[in-house]
């Protein structure tokens, strides 16, 4: 399991038009980092913050903190297959600084 760690919900807003059908789009980023087992120190990455599509409305950045990135199903595919994305969880203060970056498979 990796640990993400955010140390700031700060984001940063990115607007435009989509070149495929010309509708206009907007998305939030996040800075947060990864710890990836075998590197000594965090990696940087972005998170993208869609609205939702049913209601267009904008979920809240994430707040600081530690949290562990879960696979989860999110759906059966066109061959039978599961089809995996990735949720953050918290991970409660007193166990984040006792968790070791692992990879799973």
């Amino acid at each position: 399991m990796n640990k993400i760690t955010v140390h700031t919900s700060e984001t940063k807003t990115i607007r435009g038009t989509s070149k495929r059908n010309n509708k206009p789009y907007q998305y939030d980023i996040q800075k947060a980092y990864v710890h990836i087992e075998g590197n000594p120190y965090p990696v940087e990455f972005e998170i993208k913050i869609w609205p939702d599509r049913d209601t267009g409305v904008m979920p809240a950045p994430y707040p600081p903190g530690e949290y562990m990135l879960v696979p989860k199903v999110e759906r059966v595919g066109r061959f039978g297959e599961l089809v995996f994305g990735m949720e953050f969880k918290s991970i409660p203060k007193d166990q984040a600084t006792g968790l070791k970056a692992t990879a799973t498979r």
